[in-house]
């Protein structure tokens, strides 16, 4: 997140992000700002880049909350939403979590007006379990390999 295409993205895309409540925090840190909080988080968070074309285009992150169990997190550039790079990338991080970490189960935290964000991780199977002020709860029960 310090790399500067990732600053960069998140300057570009500050109005798509920040619409549903989402990032608000994130896209106002400076680098140092933002490397303190990596810093402070490396040994739970860990954040992949997609890439198209040897360009960043967004982000999956995934967060230790406990033993084998995570926290997805995501954002994509807004000239790339509905071509099913995230999704893709998600699957992916989700194979991943499952195979090399014996993840058991993934939640992600959606804002209520996030209808897109809400509508990919249903059709990847999350499920909502938690309803809450601000956002929703859904997770992700993985299956024993």
């Amino acid at each position: 997140d310090c790399h500067p295409s990732t600053r960069a993205q998140k300057k570009k895309n500050k109005t798509h992000l920040t619409q549903n409540g989402d990032y608000s925090d994130e896209v106002k840190m400076n680098r140092e700002q933002t490397s303190a909080y990596l810093q402070s988080n490396r040994d739970r968070v860990e954040t992949y880049g997609i890439k198209l074309k040897n360009n960043l285009i967004g982000t999956v992150t995934l967060t230790c909350y406990e033993y084998r169990v995570y926290g997805l997190g995501y954002w994509m550039d807004v000239d790339y939403l509905g071509k099913g790079y995230m999704g893709q990338s998600i699957q992916t991080i989700i194979e991943m979590a499952r195979e090399q970490k014996q993840a058991k189960e993934i939640w992600a935290g959606i804002t209520h007006s996030n209808k897109a964000s809400i509508k990919l991780v249903e059709k990847l199977g999350f499920k909502l379990a938690r309803k809450q002020a601000e956002y929703n709860s859904y997770k992700l029960v993985l299956p024993a390999k």
